[in-house]
C-alpha cells in the first residue's frame, strides 16, 4: 500500500503556542491557545480568519457542541465560556477553579466532563450552563479523559501516570492503576471501542483491551520525546499521533504498525513540539499545531 500526504495549507496568526483545536463542519475550524485568541478558520483560505473571543489566560481545551452550534472554550484559571456560533458571541460563562484546564469531552448528549490541575473532574450541564458535581479523583493535575462509545466506562489519566476508570451512569471510580511512568497527555478509544489507547510524557504508546478488563495489550516506543496528542479516523482503522519531537506519525489501527512519518524535512512539517491534533470529518483531512504557533492541514491518501 502506497501512503500518500500533502500539506494543503498552513495558518499562521497567534503570537503564542497552540494547544487546542475543534471541528465544526464544512472545512470550518477553530484554534486556540496561550495567547487567548480564539480563532475561526476555513481549511481552504489560510489568509482570512475571525477571531471570535479573546481571554485573558491560555486555552488548553475545546469542544464544539454540534446540535447546539456551541463553542465550549475553557479558558485557565477562569472557567468555561460558550460561544454561539451562529451569532458569534458568547452567551454563558462559568467559573470553575482559579487553576489549569486540560480536556473537557462529552459524557452524553446534555453534560461535559472537564479536567484540571486541581485533580478534580467537573461534570458540566451544557443546557444550564451550571456545574452539577465535583469528583475528586486525586491529588493531581488530570490530563486527559475519554468516553467509551458503546460501554458504560469513562477513562481519565493523570499526571502521576495513573489511569482512573470510571462508570459512565454514575461516575463511580471503578478502578485505578498505574498505567504510565509520567503524565497521560492523551486518550482515545477506538471508534469500534474495542481498545483504548494512551500516550503522555513517556514518549510510550499503550494499548488497553476495553475487551478484557483494560487488560495491557501492547507497549510501543512512539516517539523520541513526549507524545502529546492522538486523534482517530472518524470511522476508526488509522490514528495519528503528535509529539515534542515535531513529528506526526500515522498508524495501522488494526495492526498497530507505523504507516508514515511526516516531518519538517520531506513535507514541511512543525518545526517545534505538536501539542495538538485533529482528524476531521470534512475530507478526511488532519489538522495539526503547536509551538511552532502555526496550524497545519494535511491531505492523506492510501492507494493500494
Amino acid at each position: 500500500m502506497r501512503l500518500d500526504v500533502r500539506l494543503l495549507n498552513t495558518f499562521e496568526g497567534h503570537k503564542s503556542s497552540i494547544y487546542a483545536l475543534a471541528e465544526e463542519a464544512d472545512g470550518v475550524f477553530f484554534s486556540a491557545g496561550g495567547d487567548g485568541i480564539v480563532a475561526q478558520w476555513n481549511v481552504h483560505d489560510h489568509e482570512r480568519a475571525v477571531m471570535l473571543a479573546r481571554v485573558q489566560n491560555p486555552v488548553f481545551a475545546m469542544y464544539v457542541h454540534p446540535q447546539a452550534r456551541q463553542l465550549v472554550v475553557a479558558e485557565n484559571h477562569e472557567g468555561l465560556h460558550w460561544i454561539d456560533l451562529a451569532q458569534k458571541k458568547e452567551i454563558a460563562s462559568l467559573a470553575l477553579s482559579k487553576k489549569r484546564f486540560f480536556d473537557i469531552q462529552p459524557l452524553d448528549e446534555h453534560h461535559l466532563l472537564v479536567a484540571g490541575e486541581e485533580g478534580v473532574l467537573f461534570v458540566v450541564n451544557s443546557e444550564t450552563f451550571r456545574c452539577v458535581e465535583k469528583i475528586r479523583l486525586s491529588q493531581d493535575r488530570l490530563r486527559s479523559i475519554a468516553v467509551h462509545p458503546q460501554q458504560s466506562v469513562v477513562a481519565v489519566g493523570g499526571s502521576e501516570g495513573v489511569m482512573f476508570l470510571l462508570d459512565k451512569a454514575s461516575l463511580q471510580l471503578k478502578q485505578r492503576f498505574e498505567a504510565h511512568s509520567a503524565s497521560i497527555f492523551t486518550l482515545r478509544f477506538h471508534p469500534a471501542g474495542t481498545y483504548l489507547l494512551s500516550g503522555g510524557r513517556d514518549a510510550r504508546l499503550k494499548v488497553w483491551d476495553a475487551t478484557a478488563d483494560f487488560a495491557l495489550k501492547q507497549e510501543i516506543p512512539a516517539h523520541y520525546y513526549t507524545l502529546n496528542t492522538l486523534a482517530f479516523h472518524h470511522q476508526g482503522g488509522d490514528f495519528v499521533t503528535g509529539s515534542m519531537d515535531k513529528t506526526i506519525k500515522w498508524w495501522d489501527g488494526d495492526t498497530l504498525r507505523l504507516l508514515k512519518v511526516i516531518d519538517r524535512q520531506r513535507y514541511q512539517g512543525h518545526n517545534s513540539s505538536v501539542n495538538t491534533l485533529i482528524w476531521m470529518k470534512y475530507k478526511n483531512l488532519i489538522l495539526s499545531a503547536g509551538d511552532d504557533r502555526t496550524v497545519k492541514a494535511w491531505k492523506i491518501k492510501s492507494h493500494e
